[in-house]
């Protein structure tokens, strides 16, 4: 148990961390220089809370039905701990722990590889609510990401990325005939400034092979 856990779930520590890694670690520990949002409205935690999916709970087997259910039994009390958790910028530790699973991926491979499992943690559905509420008041932050993030996005779809994937395929494609012909550029240089000694030709036959 403990190799697997040693394999699934590292340490993490700073030994191996790039220079570039540090400044990321560094940069995520800052706090950003923006505005503050705007009050996070009684109607806004309401609607967010209604949409909440069925998953499963974590560690305190809180599920979605049950804070739909304190929603509608004293919604100014559960408004006035969500709005303060935006107001200071905190994430409750107690949100934070979660109920790890490791499910056999039955892949062929012996129980005794690590590879055979995999990991699943259950994080706590009210702290899930705070990261819906977050990007509802930060709408900064759904902006910023790329147009390229498929990945955990809504409305993404599959051809969505393979159009993307295809188009970079065309960039490179491009990138690389580009390359060709700066190369070729290079070599036809080298045999007219070689001219001057009579090998001219010889070089530019060779050019042909581009």
């Amino acid at each position: 148990m403990h190799k697997l856990m040693s394999a699934l779930c590292p340490d993490d520590s700073t030994d191996c961390y790039s220079p570039n890694h540090r400044q990321v670690r560094l940069q995520a520990a800052v706090m950003p220089s923006g505005g503050a949002t705007p009050p996070l409205k009684v109607e806004e935690l309401g609607g967010i809370v209604m949409a909440l999916p069925n998953t499963a709970p974590g560690l305190d087997g809180v599920s979605a039905r049950i804070v739909r259910n304190v929603w509608n039994a004293a919604p100014r009390e559960l408004h006035s701990v969500y709005a303060k958790c935006v107001e200071e910028g905190v994430l409750p530790n107690v949100w934070k722990d979660g109920r790890l699973i490791v499910i056999p991926k039955g892949n062929d491979k012996p129980l005794t590889d690590v590879k055979a499992y995999r990991p699943i943690t259950l994080l706590p559905v009210l702290g899930k609510l705070l990261e819906r509420v977050i990007l509802r008041c930060a709408t900064a932050i759904s902006r910023e990401i790329s147009v390229y993030q498929h990945g955990f996005s809504p409305g993404a779809v599959y051809s969505n990325s393979a159009a993307c994937t295809a188009q970079h395929g065309k960039v490179f494609s491009g990138i690389l005939r580009a390359s060709n012909i700066l190369r070729y550029l290079w070599r036809l240089r080298q045999c007219l400034v070689a001219d001057d000694d009579g090998q001219g030709q010889k070089g530019w036959m060779s050019t042909q092979h581009l």
